[in-house]
């Protein structure tokens, strides 16, 4: 039976400290707990014996790392999402400049047609055509 005041393992910091840096490449969310409480072992491990834990280096560094990446994930979303809503918006720019040189006239046929599953579109107007296939199926 373990004591519930127990010194911490000496060894499991730095277990933690390892898996923690290497989480924070793929799973940053989960580097970055596992880093937390290595970190939190190791201040427990120095206030119990005096020491510095062997993993404390290892650690830090998996929590730091695994901050930094998590900082920069949120931000390249909160940038692809604005940089999808500028491209979207410049889209609909663009087929308004379209439509106001008469490009656009309510005599386009769009047509779908799904061929060895997958779809294909045409889409016609008086002396233009074009044609765009997709992976899936045509949607019913």
């Amino acid at each position: 039976m373990v004591e519930k005041n127990a010194v911490v393992d000496n060894g499991e910091v730095k277990t933690l400290g390892i898996l923690s840096l290497v989480l924070a490449f793929f799973v940053t969310i989960a580097g970055l707990v596992i880093g937390i409480i290595g970190v939190n072992k190791a201040k427990k491990f120095k206030a119990e014996t005096g020491k510095d834990a062997d993993g404390a280096g290892i650690a830090q560094a998996g929590f730091i790392v695994s901050l930094v990446f998590t900082i920069l994930g949120v931000v390249g979303a909160i940038v692809g999402v604005i940089f999808g809503l500028v491209l979207a918006a410049g889209a609909v720019d663009i087929i308004d400049k379209v439509c106001e040189k008469g490009y656009c006239s309510s005599d386009v046929s769009v047509s779908e047609n799904e061929t060895d599953g997958k779809c294909s579109y045409s889409v016609t107007g008086e002396d233009w055509s074009a044609s765009f296939n997709s992976d899936g199926k045509c949607e019913k």
